[in-house]
């Protein structure tokens, strides 16, 4: 009898020790901060930056190079290093008519696009990534908004 005691007592230990356990680990995921998207491009690691506005050319959509000074490229990295987290929406996938884009090329072989569809700001980059997939955003009220509409307009 004192034997079936022990030995339940063993096992009421064990199962209570792994219930303690269960929920230290549940509750070390919880802790964790989710992934951010949206970090900040650091100027001295950008290598090239390109920009190209899309127009109509009778029936068939086209696609031009614009060429940016270095105050619009510092301008773009300034703005979008400004954007604060409630303003970045998280995104699957995009389907918009786009109109317009730059890339962004890093030191560390990575690209960042930023483009846009006359409405909104869209961000995809691989240098933060969520699982395997490329990281896409949306920026919500962004100046860049006004820099795309300025550009398409220039660009007519």
């Amino acid at each position: 009898m004192v034997n079936n005691k022990k030995s339940l007592a063993i096992i009421f230990g064990i199962v209570l020790l792994g219930l303690v356990l269960l929920f230290l680990y549940d509750r070390e995921e919880s802790i964790e901060e989710p992934v951010i998207p949206h970090k900040e491009i650091a100027s001295n690691e950008v290598v090239n930056v390109k920009m190209t506005i899309g127009f109509q050319d009778g029936p068939t959509w086209k696609w031009k190079n614009v060429t940016l000074s270095e105050l619009e490229v510092n301008e773009i990295l300034s703005w979008f290093n400004s954007v604060p987290e409630n303003e970045i929406t998280e995104v699957e996938n995009y389907t918009s008519a786009l109109v317009a884009g730059i890339g962004i090329e890093l030191k560390s072989n990575y690209e960042i696009r930023i483009q846009y569809d006359q409405k909104n700001v869209y961000v995809t980059r691989n240098d933060v990534k969520s699982g395997n997939a490329l990281t896409k955003y949306i920026l919500n009220g962004s100046e860049l908004n006004d820099f795309f509409d300025k550009k398409m307009n220039r660009s007519k």
